[in-house]
């Protein structure tokens, strides 16, 4: 029976499997990459084997060790997190290595008695107590934390329940095993040897030794207190050799101390066989459904990783690139990271708008691009056109999705397909896929023009002057809350050599930059070195960058220039608050009013 029932979940396991790694090298969500199958498969040969044949391999076995069994990614954003992660991850490979596959790894090394011996017996233990506790973090940190911008689903909870049972019930069986004198009798006549009528006594006094020291159900019956000490040389005996305490194992021992009285009655054949195949049976059902669950990112995370390490984005064959965003779209686990470093995040929180945040639009590419529904396209776009390219998702994902490069592809593939109408696109974003995918007979320099008209809606081009603050926004507490932001803290570096401005092409688009823009980048700078954080956020220049960071990758000093201005940005939309504005026919049939324009709120104080 077991093995009939193994034998059915190894197969739907490997099937779901072989599906899912078939459909990395035939399935395209974007439909870009028409190769074929075969194609597809001899371009990843070919990648393969150029990184494995050069001094990339060194790459790959850093990235092997310090990002797929150390998760230093995940330390670096949360140690809450990189604690949890651990030990459920190296708790599972412990378990799968030296108890579910026991007989395989540990009996060659411990030999045929390894399940009752230390250091497994204690280990089981340990590792089924560090899963169950990351387990908890996980379910704390997804339900109980409530983190803004934290999306769990019905497939998170129903996924962190069945493993969560997995353990609990892997405890309830030690348990009732520790207690049962069913099992207790099976161990004295297949482990010990001893017979039921010619051992009777030698095994009534190893009954009352257990009873006392190793949690055994009491049958109920007073006995002469020297029965345990005689048990006891019994035990040395017989069961010393093969079988240590069941303190070492301190969970079950203390569940089965629990049950008391109950577990002479509870602990029969039946009970023992109900929880074991209750344990089976969910270990067996997560083992068919991990292909068809994010659980099988234990297989496309490290796979992300590495093939991330080693790509040049510049030069991947396209078929290759198709592949390694099937990959990469199995990888994400909704984990979230990347939510809650979303730099338009205020932009979620006043539009309601989920696909403004990296991990919702991932969730929509899943199903396919060419899938969606008119409404679904409309919301997707505008969280995708409402995106700066500013990277942070990409540089907080654990899994090592290179997201730019997702949200470029789609964005020039939208756009080729005009599914997106440029009246929604927002002064908050510049689009860097315009300059890429597509075609060059004219169309690029009228989809450039278009988002310029898009991006100046709504501005008369004149300086809006500072926003005034009132009692609840003080000056200092401005300053306060942007030196607390990383490219905040930067400003300090400003020598005011003003290569920001010079290299920053929204100047030379102005007919009159000093008017329009009010400050330039330099002297934003500036401002927010001085403290006078109220200034920057009246320039205009926050509303027409374009976000192509070009400022930011010339300064000499390492001031996060560009991410200054997202940063300002937020902060101005927090105080000065922003207004929605229906200014096309596609933004009436979004929901919520998905089109955005910020403005200015006189503070009523």
């Amino acid at each position: 029976m077991l093995n009939t029932l193994t034998l059915i979940s190894l197969a739907v396991f490997v099937a779901g499997g072989a599906y899912k790694v078939g459909a990395w090298f035939g399935k395209d969500a974007w439909e870009e990459d028409k190769s074929s199958f075969l194609k597809r498969l001899a371009a990843s040969a070919v990648g393969l084997g150029s990184a494995f044949f050069s001094l990339k391999l060194l790459v790959l076995v850093k990235v092997f060790f310090l990002d797929v069994l150390f998760q230093r990614k995940i330390l670096r954003q949360s140690l809450y997190r990189w604690v949890s992660h651990m030990m459920i991850f190296w708790g599972f490979i412990w378990l799968l290595a030296f108890h579910a596959l026991g007989s395989i790894f540990a009996e060659p090394l411990f030999g045929p008695d390894y399940i009752c011996l230390n250091p497994l017996f204690f280990l089981r233990e340990l590792t089924g107590l560090m899963v169950l506790a990351g387990l908890s973090m996980a379910f704390c940190r997804r339900i109980c934390s409530r983190q803004p911008r934290m999306k769990t689903g019905r497939d998170d909870l129903a996924l962190l329940a069945l493993l969560i049972l997995v353990m609990l019930s892997g405890f309830l069986l030690e348990s009732v095993k520790i207690s049962s004198h069913y099992v207790f009798m099976d161990m004295v006549e297949n482990w010990a040897g001893l017979d039921p009528d010619d051992d009777a006594e030698d095994i009534l006094a190893l009954r009352v030794y257990w009873e006392k020291n190793n949690a055994l159900a009491s049958a109920g019956r007073t006995h002469d207190p020297g029965l345990a000490e005689d048990g006891f040389y019994v035990h040395e005996s017989y069961c010393m050799s093969c079988h240590v305490s069941n303190k070492w194992a301190p969970a079950g021992y203390l569940l089965a101390k629990a049950i008391g009285p109950a577990a002479s009655r509870a602990t029969g054949p039946g009970a023992v066989s109900f929880f074991y195949w209750l344990h089976v049976g969910l270990c067996l059902a997560g083992l068919a459904s991990l292909p068809f669950t994010k659980l099988f990112h234990v297989f496309s995370t490290p796979l992300s990783l590495l093939i991330n390490s080693v790509t040049d984005w510049e030069r991947v064959h396209p078929a290759n690139a198709a592949t390694i965003r099937a990959i990469e779209l199995d990888a994400c686990v909704h984990c979230s990271a990347c939510n809650l470093n979303e730099s338009m995040a205020v932009l979620h929180s006043l539009t309601g708008n989920d696909c403004i945040l990296p991990s919702e639009k991932i969730r929509m590419l899943k199903g396919g691009l060419h899938k969606l529904t008119e409404q679904e396209k409309c919301t997707f776009g505008t969280g995708l056109t409402l995106c700066t390219c500013c990277d942070k998702c990409s540089n907080v994902c654990p899994a090592g999705i290179q997201l730019k490069q997702i949200w470029k592809s789609t964005r020039g593939l939208l756009f080729q397909q005009k599914d997106v109408d440029f009246s929604l696109l927002s002064p908050l974003s510049f689009h860097p896929s315009l300059s890429t995918g597509i075609d060059s007979d004219g169309a690029l320099t009228g989809l450039i023009q278009r988002t310029r008209e898009a991006a100046s809606y709504g501005w008369s081009g004149s300086d809006p002057g500072p926003i005034k603050l009132g009692k609840k926004n003080p000056k200092n507490s401005l300053k306060s809350l942007m030196d607390k932001t990383l490219p905040g803290a930067t400003a300090a570096r400003c020598m005011g050599c003003e290569m920001c401005t010079n290299a920053c092409p929204v100047p030379g688009l102005c007919d009159n930059p000093a008017e329009t823009l009010g400050l330039m980048p330099s002297q934003i700078i500036r401002a927010i070195g001085l403290g006078r954080v109220d200034m920057a956020l009246g320039a205009g220049m926050l509303w027409s960058c374009l976000s192509c960071y070009r400022c930011q990758d010339v300064c000499p000093a390492g001031v996060q220039v560009a991410d200054a201005l997202i940063e300002l940005r937020n902060i101005a939309l927090n105080t000065a608050g922003a207004e929605y504005d229906s200014r096309s026919e596609a933004a009436d049939s979004c929901p919520a009013k998905l089109v955005f324009r910020p403005g200015k709120r006189e503070d009523q104080q």
